[in-house]
C-alpha cells in the first residue's frame, strides 16, 4: 500500500498536480515525499523489530539525526543507545559515527539497558543526548562527527532509579535536563537538571508537588529563561492526571503559575481515568500547548491536546474549555508536536485499529479545530502502518516533516498547500 501511495506522490511531483482530488498544483498534506530515500520512508535501517526511534534534531546542513535504542545482538541482548545520521536525501551518512554504516551506538557506562529519549543540537553541531544507563538519568554529549566525548550520570541523593526525558540547549550554551527519580523515602518525583556547556554537571532540583507518584515527560524553555515541565501524577490506583509545572533556572517554582499561584497545575481527565502529558510546546504568544492522550475506557485512549495561558490557566481550544480529543481507531496516543509557521499543529503519535498500528499524524488549525485539508482523504488525518508507532517529530526548514518511531523507521511529509 505505501508503494502505491508513492508511486501516486511521484506522479503528483512531477506532474504538478494532486492525483487523488483538486485542481493542478494543489499537494496534500501528509503525502510521502518519495525524494526522501526514494518512496519517502527507511524503515527497519537495522533490520531488526527491536529498535525504536525517541528523538530526532535536524542539523543545519538538513541531515537528520535520529536516537533511540536497539538491541545489542540484534533481537536478542541488551538495549543500547543509538545514534543514527542521514543526509537530507534519507540515506545514511556513512561518515557519522564509527561503525562506517551512518549508525553510533554503544553502552554509555554498564552493559545494561540504556536508550536515548531525548535529543538537542549545539551551535557548533555537537550532538546533545538525554536518557538513562542502567537505573541512572545520563546525559552525553556526541561531536558533529558522532564519536561520544562524555556521559554524564546524574547523582540525585537516595535514588534507585532514574530516567532524563527530555533536554535543552540554553541559549548560553549550557544545558538542561528533566525526568524523574525515585528516591528512598521520597517515592518518584519530577527534577530538573542544569549542566554546563561541556556536559559537566551543575545541579538538581526535585520538585515535591503532589502526594503521589510524579513524573516529568516533556520540557520547554520560555523567552523570559523559565522552564515549564510537563508530565503525571498518580491519584490513586491506575489513575493519573496530568501535571505542569514552571521553575526558574534555581528550581524555585514560579509564583505566578499555577490556579493556587504555587507553581503547578494539575487537571484530572474530564470523563476518563487517566489524562497523559507526553508532548509540550510554547507559542509564539506565549501560551503553552500539551499533547498526550485521555484514557476513556479500559482498551481505548484518545489524542488530547489542552492549551494553556501564560499562568497555567485552561483557554478554550478546539470548541472546549477541557481542550481537544480526537478519537481514531480502537485507541489513540499523541508522542509528539509540531507547529508550523502559519500556526497549525501537528499531533504526532500511535493508533490501534483492529490489532493493526500506525504511525499517526493529525493536523489542527490555530484555535483546535481539525484541519480537513490534510491528509489523502482529507480527513486531517493520515496514518502509515510502516512505521508502527510515531514518537518524534521534527520540521524542516522547507516546511516538510519529519516522524519517527518504532523499528527506528522514519518517513518525510509533504505539507501540502
Amino acid at each position: 500500500m505505501k508503494k502505491f501511495f508513492a508511486f501516486l506522490s511521484l506522479l503528483s511531483v512531477l506532474s504538478g498536480c494532486d492525483v487523488f482530488s483538486g485542481p493542478p498544483g494543489l499537494v496534500k498534506g501528509g503525502t510521502l515525499d518519495v525524494t526522501f530515500n526514494g518512496d519517502g520512508s527507511l524503515e527497519k535501517p537495522f533490520n531488526t523489530d527491536e529498535a525504536t526511534a525517541n528523538a530526532l534534531v535536524v542539523q543545519p546542513d538538513g541531515k537528520i539525526v535520529i536516537g533511540g535504542n536497539r538491541l545489542s545482538g540484534g533481537n536478542s541482548g541488551f538495549p543500547q543507545p543509538t545514534l543514527l545520521r542521514l543526509n537530507a536525501n534519507g540515506i545514511p551518512d556513512t561518515g557519522f559515527g564509527t561503525k562506517g554504516t551512518g549508525a553510533e551506538y554503544g553502552f554509555w557506562n554498564v552493559n545494561s539497558h540504556t536508550s536515548i529519549n531525548a535529543l538537542a543540537l549545539k551551535t557548533n553541531g555537537d550532538i546533545v543526548a538525554g536518557g538513562y544507563s542502567n537505573s541512572v538519568g545520563t546525559v552525553a554529549l556526541y561531536s558533529a562527527a558522532g564519536t561520544l566525548q562524555v556521559a554524564t550520570d546524574l547523582s540525585i541523593p537516595s535514588q534507585t532509579t532514574a530516567r532524563v526525558e527530555d533536554v535543552l540547549v540554553l541559549p548560553d550554551g549550557s544545558l538542561a535536563a528533566c525526568g524523574w527519580v525515585l528516591a528512598t523515602g521520597q517515592g518518584i518525583r519530577p527534577f530538573l537538571a542544569t549542566l554546563t556547556s561541556a556536559g559537566s554537571l551543575h545541579n538538581v532540583y526535585t520538585f515535591n508537588v503532589a502526594a503521589g507518584a510524579t513524573y516529568c515527560n516533556k520540557m520547554a524553555l520560555q523567552s523570559d529563561g523559565k522552564f515549564v515541565l510537563a508530565g503525571i501524577t498518580n491519584t490513586g490506583g491506575s489513575d493519573f492526571s496530568l501535571v505542569v509545572l514552571r521553575s526558574d533556572a534555581s528550581g524555585n517554582l514560579d509564583t505566578s503559575f499555577g490556579s493556587n499561584l504555587d507553581g503547578k497545575n494539575i487537571f484530572a481527565p474530564p470523563t476518563g481515568s487517566q489524562l497523559i502529558a507526553s508532548a509540550l510546546k510554547i507559542l509564539s504568544d506565549g501560551s503553552i500547548l500539551v499533547g498526550g492522550h485521555e484514557k476513556i475506557s479500559s482498551s481505548s485512549n484518545v489524542f488530547a491536546i489542552l492549551k494553556l495561558s501564560n499562568t497555567g490557566a485552561l483557554q478554550n481550544f478546539g470548541g472546549s474549555s477541557n481542550g481537544v480529543r480526537t478519537p481514531i481507531g480502537d485507541t489513540a496516543e499523541i508522542h509528539a508536536l509540531g507547529v508550523q509557521p502559519d500556526g497549525k499543529i501537528i499531533g504526532v503519535g500511535r493508533t490501534i485499529a483492529s490489532s493493526t498500528q500506525s504511525l499517526t499524524l493529525v493536523r489542527y488549525l490555530s484555535d483546535g479545530q481539525i484541519d480537513t485539508s490534510f491528509g489523502l482523504a482529507e480527513t486531517g488525518i493520515t496514518q502509515y502502518t510502516e512505521v508502527p508507532n510515531g514518537n518524534a517529530f521534527a520540521l524542516q526548514p522547507d516546511g516538510k516533516f519529519l516522524a519517527a518511531g518504532n523499528n527506528f523507521g522514519i518517513l518525510r511529509l509533504l505539507v501540502g498547500n
